[in-house]
């Protein structure tokens, strides 16, 4: 029984590290089938956002992969774009306004880049659209985690309203996280820079294409970007709202 359960989690998951770009990076993949991808936040149902955010510490211990977040408003304790957790049982779409091309607009108005996972698997990486999260809510949705950018295929940073007070800092070679999915639908969560040194956005894209993903999203960079698996564990410098993770199915 323990050589078939052994057996069971490498199969699973597999987790690599190496340097790109002179940055070092460390990247797990997971197979959405065999384990279970959903969201972790310092929110209660029914009570919105809590400014005592949660830190890497805290993530329930049966959580086998953490990976921060995406961006927040630290003013508004609202997230960057729309987002689901516990199963569809919470759904969020921020409020909050900023300045884009001279213009005051609605983040939510945005058509932001999202992680979607659902009960039988399925991964996808799409667009809101500046659809709220009830809109996007369908039959079967389990996890929603907007974006910070999409990555791969192509960027979009630009569509999306991510402009030069937004923090992303896309030239800037900086320590960041984000997700990706391959050709066989397996999701890979990766960091950059935890060790020193960091990537600009278009390298960070790079990499995902070199791990094999066909789909990428940017998560958070600086001082949010975090990961454990395991035992091993990254960053966690500050405490965050949000976290992606990964937990073995029963």
């Amino acid at each position: 029984m323990k050589l078939f359960l052994l057996a069971y989690l490498l199969a699973a998951q597999t987790r690599m590290s190496g340097q790109y770009k002179g940055c070092s990076y460390s990247a797990v993949q997971v197979d959405p089938r065999l384990q279970q991808v959903d969201l972790v936040t310092s929110g209660r149902e029914g009570s919105g956002w809590s400014d005592r955010y949660l830190p890497l510490e805290e993530v329930p211990k049966d959580c086998q992969v953490a990976l921060n977040g995406t961006f927040f408003s630290l003013k508004y304790h609202e997230p960057a774009a729309p987002l689901i957790y516990g199963h569809g049982g919470k759904r969020w779409t921020p409020r909050f306004k900023r300045l884009y091309a001279g213009k005051e607009k609605s983040v939510a108005s945005l058509s932001r880049a999202y992680l979607a996972v659902y009960e039988d698997g399925r991964v996808r990486i799409d667009h809101s659209g500046g659809r709220s999260a009830d809109q996007l809510a369908e039959k079967g949705l389990t996890c929603l985690l907007g974006g910070g950018g999409q990555l791969l295929p192509s960027l979009r940073l630009a569509e999306e309203g991510f402009d030069e007070l937004s923090g992303l800092r896309p030239d800037q070679a900086v320590p960041r996280t984000g997700v990706g999915i391959d050709g066989k639908g397996q999701l890979w969560l990766a960091t950059a820079g935890l060790e020193g040194g960091g990537l600009t956005i278009p390298d960070f894209a790079g990499l995902f294409s070199k791990l094999g993903c066909r789909q990428a999203m940017f998560l958070d960079c600086g001082s949010s970007t975090a990961m454990r698996v395991g035992s091993w564990q990254r960053g966690a410098g500050r405490a965050l709202p949000t976290w992606l993770v990964v937990r073995w199915l029963p």
